[in-house]
């Protein structure tokens, strides 16, 4: 696919557990990979395939059985600035294969809060070391609202390691009442790790991580009442990369991400779930605000991306409304909607 032209913003959304890589102007993003790296673990198996010594993204995932695989980022934070360095370098020269950056300006979406030391030495790494044109870094939660054409509303957004509910008004964020919440994708990783291992489906691989996040975006799902007996004997198979295939009871499937709505599961007591959180934030703002807040709801980030989850969050939220006692409008049904960043 052909450069556009120069000066047209590179677009740069680094997560714990996806790269998103796109141009201003396009529809959707023209890249979208895992956020790691690997390393050869036999050189002998490896010596003839190729020099190189580091592996990013989707290469990674199709050698993972040889590799030694690193995570650049944890829970939104980068905890491996080598391996950071080694997917800018994938993403601008064997990607997107970019001559003169300097002809190219920068949009870097950044999560929230990020530290201000790590902006600047993003900073300086994307000017000093890759000379772009110019860098303009602005946070998630914005970027979904702008998205979907509003200015003000509440957006729900979670990604691999934390989920936030962030409250914007006339497109300023209301930091004081911003929600962080340490529950989010890796955390349903681990619970359906512990399903699996609970009904003997052990999964021993170096690349283990990377399978249950498989089975978990390819399968994983929502229901209103978790503790509702469903029918028994239906089993779920899934292929294993060494062909064998594991066979477990489907209850696992919705079991898993349950612990967005109830994080006790993974011995998270005090921490509140996504509803509770939403009412916490609501409780630090004027009410004035509060029906256009609830009326302009927005999800963002993959870990919202299993289905039903938005029936069973607003049937969740409905419950507790009550508790915030009588609000100056008639809230009118939740408008949520699902945004992606490019």
């Amino acid at each position: 696919m052909a450069l556009p032209l120069p000066g047209t913003p590179i677009i740069i959304d680094i997560g714990s557990a996806y790269v998103k890589i796109g141009f201003a102007g396009e529809p959707g993003p023209r890249f979208v990979f895992p956020c790691i790296t690997g390393t050869e673990k036999y050189k002998s198996v490896m010596v003839d395939i190729s020099a190189r010594n580091i592996y990013v993204g989707n290469d990674v995932s199709r050698m993972r059985g040889v590799l030694k695989i690193k995570h650049p980022l944890n829970r939104g934070e980068i905890i491996d600035w080598d391996s950071y360095y080694e997917i800018l370098n994938y993403i601008f020269y064997s990607l997107l294969r970019i001559e003169n950056l300097s002809l190219y300006p920068v949009f870097y979406c950044e999560p929230p809060f990020m530290h201000r030391e790590t902006k600047e030495f993003i900073a300086r790494v994307f000017f000093e070391t890759h000379h772009v044109r110019s860098l303009v870094m602005m946070s998630t939660p914005l970027l979904s609202l702008f998205s979907v054409g509003l200015t003000s509303g509440l957006v729900i957004e979670s990604g691999d390691g934390l989920s936030w509910i962030v409250p914007i008004i006339n497109g300023q964020i209301v930091q004081h009442a911003v929600q962080k919440i340490p529950i989010a994708g890796i955390d349903v990783n681990q619970n359906l790790k512990g399903l699996l291992m609970r009904e003997g489906a052990s999964i021993s691989s170096s690349a283990a991580d990377e399978i249950i996040q498989d089975i978990k975006e390819k399968n994983c799902y929502f229901v209103l009442d978790p503790d509702k007996p469903l029918s028994t004997g239906e089993i779920f198979s899934f292929p294993m990369p060494d062909g064998s295939t594991i066979s477990v009871p489907t209850y696992i499937l919705y079991q898993a991400p349950e612990v967005l709505f109830n994080p006790g599961m993974l011995g998270h007591g005090n921490v509140m779930n996504l509803p509770q959180a939403v009412l916490t934030c609501l409780r630090a703002i004027d009410n004035h605000y509060w029906h256009d807040l609830l009326s302009h709801i927005v999800f963002s980030g993959g870990n919202l991306s299993y289905s039903g989850f938005k029936e069973r969050f607003e049937f969740e939220l409905d419950q507790i409304l009550p508790q915030l006692g009588s609000i100056p409008k008639p809230v009118a049904p939740l408008s949520a909607v699902k945004s992606e960043l490019i």
